[in-house]
């Protein structure tokens, strides 16, 4: 039987809706500023984007959103500066949704391994991206030869 109160998680995008539609129409009567609200959009995003990962949803796209919603959010603090015409530095954050999709999924090793991958690639670059690393990704090479190690010693003991 399908759970029908509001604690269900799949109410809270129908929950987020009707708070915006409230917040605005209050704003359109004069009742409320948006000043407050503007700053803070962003959560929707994070919301809707964590409802997906956690309910069944489409897990990258789920992923996607809380990863976009958070960089604005960010942005919007004054913490990092994003400008409309630099988004294109947030490409790496796809390779972070299909990481997370995947590690998500019904547990399988490849799946793991695969997933892990890329939520790593995605969050170097996107580290790289807004200059927080001081590397170069090709100094890390031998990370592939100690993971290709330890795999090996966890066929042979059977793990």
């Amino acid at each position: 039987m399908p759970n029908r109160s509001l604690a269900n998680p799949r109410v809270l995008p129908g929950l987020l809706i009707i708070a915006l539609g409230v917040i605005l129409l209050a704003h359109n009567f004069g009742y409320i500023s948006l000043g407050t609200f503007r700053q803070f959009w962003p959560l929707l995003l994070v919301a809707f984007g964590l409802q997906m990962l956690f309910t069944g949803g489409s897990r990258p796209l789920g992923a996607a959103l809380a990863i976009a919603g958070a960089a604005l959010q960010l942005d919007s603090l004054g913490w990092i500066t994003l400008e409309w015409r630099q988004v294109w530095r947030l490409w790496p954050a796809i390779l972070i949704a299909i990481g997370l999709g995947l590690l998500l999924r019904p547990a399988r090793r490849e799946n793991r391994v695969g997933g892990a991958m890329l939520v790593a690639l995605g969050a170097y670059f996107l580290a790289a991206n807004f200059r927080l690393v001081h590397f170069a990704l090709w100094d890390l090479w031998p990370v592939a030869i100690i993971v290709a190690g330890v795999m090996m010693i966890r066929r042979a003991l059977g793990r």
